[in-house]
């Protein structure tokens, strides 16, 4: 009886022994520290589907188990400058060499995907467009139309062109939707041989959103992006996409 109580704990502290070991082997084998992780900075560039290419980026993200935070800064770029992120990572599940076949992880994955999320830090806005609240009359050109200034000092003022008939303005052509506004800006008409005219902006309601869809590993990432944005370009409001590499400065 004694010896066999002896050698069911003799197996049984043999398998903790193989056991420990498997688990500290795997340790020691997996890639200590190269879990995948964002956190950092990060410089690259993007490129804008029939836009600009190789524009210089900048992103300051804090990756805290895979819930992303942070802001980024672009150069050039039509529509966005600047904004916050937000957002998600999620490391592959790619078993590799070295892996602990005993634990749920993979210690050597350095890989994974990320979703991030755009946001102004601004609340103005360009123009949506405008509605003629009087038409005037002898007009026999278009005039000249003009808008206030915007509430933010780097903003940038609407252009816009009147359509004339029959002596009055009958609609108005929005050829730049401007920035900075968070309050509708004035119109005044000048020139063009006739007096009267009158009309009112609508500050654009389309929402500050790109998507940034990315994969990679925690030293370099690459992917694309897609959304809609109140910039310079009226093009930006119907839509602006593009792609993106980044890697760890």
């Amino acid at each position: 009886m004694n010896r066999n109580k002896f050698m069911v704990r003799f197996v049984a502290a043999a398998v903790s022994i193989l056991l420990l070991s498997a688990c500290e082997g795997g340790s020691r084998s997996g890639a200590v520290g190269q879990i995948f992780n964002l956190s950092g900075h990060w410089t690259g560039s993007l490129t804008e589907v029939g836009g600009s290419s190789n524009l210089a980026s900048s992103f300051t993200i804090s990756d805290h188990g895979g819930s992303v935070s942070g802001t980024m800064t672009i150069s050039g770029h039509t529509c966005f400058s600047h904004g916050n992120l937000t957002g998600t990572s999620f490391p592959m599940p790619v078993n590799s060499e070295g892996d602990n076949p005993l634990t749920s992880d993979q210690e050597n994955s350095n890989q994974g995907t990320a979703s991030l999320t755009l946001t102004s830090t601004e609340t103005s806005k360009g123009i949506e467009s405008v509605s003629i609240t009087s038409g005037g009359s002898g007009y026999t050109s278009p005039p000249t139309i003009s808008f206030t200034a915007p509430d933010d000092t780097l903003g940038s003022k609407p252009t816009a062109t009147a359509v004339i008939e029959d002596g009055a303005i009958k609609a108005i052509v929005v050829n730049s939707p401007g920035t900075g506004y968070r309050f509708a800006p004035g119109i005044t008409f000048s020139g063009g041989g006739g007096t009267g005219a009158a009309a009112t902006a609508t500050l654009s309601s389309v929402t500050n959103n790109i998507i940034f869809t990315m994969s990679g590993d925690s030293s370099s990432i690459q992917g694309h992006y897609s959304g809609t944005w109140n910039g310079a370009s009226a093009a930006c409001r119907v839509g602006t996409q593009g792609t993106i590499s980044l890697q760890r400065s």
